[in-house]
């Protein structure tokens, strides 16, 4: 006979409604743990106890399926088609709010990335089959593409996380991802990497006339050219640095919403409102609605609209493809103006900026001005919290602790 499973119901302050139980899922041994499934808010009885046994039946199927407290492990299957219910967990996790949708995409993104790497020289490669050393060899030949240490971090982190689910959702029975992978620590951004003083100064100055930039001397014409022919280049530009934006929300720019970009989906999105003056914009699980543009960007969007091809979707749409313009894209043409304006380190001869450092710069120089991180972390930054503003940038406000001590010489 089989024993009754033993749950229970918790209802918090808020009325939030738990089911708690005790399973082997997600163990790697003979001690069960405990299981915490959130159900909802407002429910009946009758739908708390449907909602209840239908947990009690999935935990039963788990523990009653067990070698000595262990799940049986799956038949070998594709690192493709693993990937595709790796997504879909994650995904779950997102509708039970157990993780952020923004988490979940970077999960799959990841990952993904990994796969793809991986399918170059063992296509369609069977989950146990692979090794710590493949692992270690896709590790290095992100370092090789000369990558920075965070994204390398990035990239090793969420690979690890989805190695351990394959051990915990019994994929396999070793985890190729130990102890010989070192992952790099998390790298703090420095004030170098901020444009400040007189980079910054040569920065604003040439975006901020690049709308009507032209070319006097021979050696200009031959130097920006490139720059001058390439419109929604300097648009972009001039738009980011005008709204201290990131260049991830003016790629996803788009004329108009869809029915799937309201409210926050799983998914960034940005779009013009109907006044053609403000925007909504969704972005790293930051929702603003009313977000407004200076006069000289609303007459840039007139100007873009008028001539706009009526297929276009983005505001920066690539006449090439009728989409958005691609990150690479925008990177590399943006290393060619550092190297332009010879804003490059002066041993590597590499760009000292990414096109991120306009909205550092933007928002630093607002800090030098006085104006209080809490409206710039609202309004200008949109950090879904505001010690966020403060880790990034706090150190800018240069200063402030002298310029306080001094008051007590008063």
């Amino acid at each position: 006979m089989t024993k009754k499973r033993k749950s229970s119901i918790y209802i918090n302050k808020e009325g939030y409604i738990y089911y708690q139980t005790f399973s082997y899922q997600d163990t790697y041994g003979r001690k069960k743990k405990r299981i915490t499934k959130y159900l909802g808010v407002g429910l009946n009885k009758r739908e708390i106890a449907k909602k209840q046994k239908e947990f009690d039946n999935h935990y039963d199927y788990i523990d009653t399926n067990t070698i000595k407290g262990n799940p049986v492990i799956k038949e070998p299957n594709t690192l493709g088609n693993v990937l595709k219910q790796y997504e879909k967990y994650n995904f779950q996790r997102v509708e039970d709010l157990e993780l952020s949708r923004i988490t979940a995409v970077n999960h799959t993104g990841y990952t993904e990335q990994f796969r793809k790497w991986l399918d170059k020289k063992h296509k369609g490669i069977l989950v146990p089959k692979i090794t710590t050393k493949m692992i270690k060899d896709y590790q290095l030949y992100r370092t090789r593409k000369g990558l920075k240490q965070n994204t390398i971090k990035n990239d090793m982190t969420y690979i690890k996380t989805f190695f351990k689910w394959l051990v915990r959702e019994n994929y396999i029975v070793e985890n190729p991802f130990n102890h010989e992978i070192k992952i790099p620590k998390y790298q703090s951004r420095t004030i170098d990497q901020i444009p400040l003083g007189k980079d910054w100064d040569l920065l604003y100055s040439f975006i901020g006339r690049s709308l009507d930039f032209k070319p006097t001397t021979s050696d200009e014409k031959k130097k920006w050219t490139w720059f001058n022919n390439n419109k929604d280049f300097r648009e972009m530009l001039f738009f980011m640095l005008n709204t201290a934006m990131r260049g991830g929300e003016v790629q996803l720019l788009k004329w108009t919403n869809d029915k799937n970009e309201v409210g926050e989906p799983k998914f960034p999105y940005v779009h013009l409102n109907r006044d053609m003056k403000t925007l909504t914009i969704y972005f790293k699980r930051t929702l603003t609605t009313n977000f407004e543009l200076p006069e000289n960007l609303v007459e840039m969007i007139q100007e873009r609209y008028e001539r706009r091809n009526p297929k276009d979707i983005y505001v920066f749409s690539n006449p090439a493809t009728n989409n958005k313009f691609s990150k690479e894209w925008l990177v590399s043409n943006f290393k060619r103006l550092c190297i332009g304006l010879g804003l490059v380190d002066k041993k590597t001869q590499e760009p000292l900026f990414t096109p991120h450092s306009i909205r550092h710069g933007v928002i630093s120089e607002l800090l030098k001005q006085g104006t209080p991180i809490q409206d710039i972390s609202r309004v200008v930054a949109r950090h879904s919290k505001i010690g966020t503003t403060y880790d990034i940038y706090g150190h800018i406000q240069v200063g402030k602790g002298k310029s306080i001590l001094e008051r007590l010489n008063k």
